[in-house]
């Protein structure tokens, strides 16, 4: 397995399993293109694709929430790298998040807490 980033654990926030899917949103008028995540945080994200994305590349990302209707738009940072034995070509990506737009910082919260209930 290959590991791009910083691999030392720099996390402030509790990580969640969490799978749902999500869209990384392109140029204007280019198609979404669909991943998964596998987890998630107040903070940030683990997602999957067939997609290369590369290190420290900003990203626009589309979240479907199920306390929230419609979607949730979140810019981030690809702040990790992980290529593995993850089935098929699929790589994960460790996304820092840096704006969330459509949900306060208390909703999200709310919902990452129900995850566990």
């Amino acid at each position: 397995m290959r590991m791009s980033g910083d691999v030392k654990e720099n996390r402030n926030y509790h990580r969640y399993g969490y799978k749902t899917r999500i869209w990384l949103l392109q140029s204007e008028g280019a198609e979404p293109v669909p991943m998964t995540t596998v987890n998630v945080s107040a903070g940030g994200l683990l997602i999957e694709t067939d997609k290369k994305i590369p290190l420290d590349a900003s990203v626009k990302l589309s979240i479907e929430y199920p306390f929230y209707d419609g979607r949730v738009t979140a810019m981030g940072k690809v702040v990790r790298v992980s290529e593995g034995d993850y089935g098929g070509s699929s790589v994960r990506y460790g996304i820092q998040l840096l704006a969330v737009e459509g949900v306060t910082e208390e909703q999200l919260s709310r919902f990452l807490h129900s995850i566990l209930s």
